[in-house]
């Protein structure tokens, strides 16, 4: 169960880096259905942000902003619906384990990690996060820091949809990542968060 609404709750500061990283694949996308609960338990990312083999993220500092994202179908779309403070990635450190790739097969390959801290996981289920399709019409390409400076040099791709293909993470503009935490914020206070106990017997 997610608990009750706090509205006394006060937004979090957005930091220097934020990034929206995405769980699944264009041919592993989640109903709308599933609930919060659901993802958080198969991804595990209350603790960890896995990343590909080979494709270590070297650009997460510590205290970046991780908003969680999941991909969906029908339409599809990446809905986002937590957030949590990351830690550097180190290499040799920040790789699974033989006891990680018992809990769960698939991080052979998806092996490093960005650790984070703090998570905060929205209740209800996939379809009523954040939805990335929303965020890339409202700031165009002054949602995403790849596209807002090929825009401001003047070249290179501007298209923030093509920013995320075939990508792990994208990183935020301060002016999306205010977007997408006041939405989430939102949905917060609307619909609750996961709870400790709710993520007490996640591995």
């Amino acid at each position: 169960m997610h608990g009750a609404p706090r509205s006394e709750e006060r937004p979090i500061d957005i930091p220097r880096q934020a990034f929206v990283k995405f769980f699944g694949s264009s041919k592993d996308r989640a109903p709308r259905t599933r609930t919060t609960l659901s993802v958080v338990q198969r991804a595990g990312n209350h603790a960890v942000c896995a990343y590909p083999r080979g494709r270590r993220p070297r650009q997460v500092q510590d205290g970046a902003l991780m908003f969680m994202g999941r991909l969906v179908e029908d339409p599809n779309d990446i809905m986002i619906y937590g957030r949590a403070i990351a830690k550097h990635h180190e290499e040799g450190k920040d790789d699974a384990t033989k006891e990680d790739l018992r809990v769960r097969e698939w991080r052979r390959n998806y092996p490093h990690y960005i650790r984070v801290h703090n998570p905060e996981f929205m209740g209800g289920t996939l379809a009523q996060g954040v939805s990335l399709n929303e965020l890339m019409a409202a700031l165009d390409a002054e949602a995403f820091e790849p596209t807002r400076r090929n825009r401001e040099a003047g070249k290179g791709n501007t298209d923030p949809r093509h920013s995320v293909n075939q990508q792990a993470a994208v990183q935020l503009t301060e002016k999306g990542s205010v977007w997408v935490n006041a939405r989430l914020e939102e949905r917060f206070r609307t619909l609750g968060k996961l709870t400790p106990a709710d993520l007490a017997d996640v591995w």
